[in-house]
């Protein structure tokens, strides 16, 4: 898992919304680089 992404995931782990989208956003990133 990218650094930036664990990053923003320790900030807003506290917010269901944003772990919701952090995680498609997860998703999109490692999408790219397969």
């Amino acid at each position: 898992m990218p650094v930036l992404i664990m990053f923003l995931f320790s900030k807003i782990s506290d917010l269901s919304d944003c772990e919701k989208l952090l995680l498609q956003l997860q998703k999109a990133f490692t999408g790219q680089l397969t």
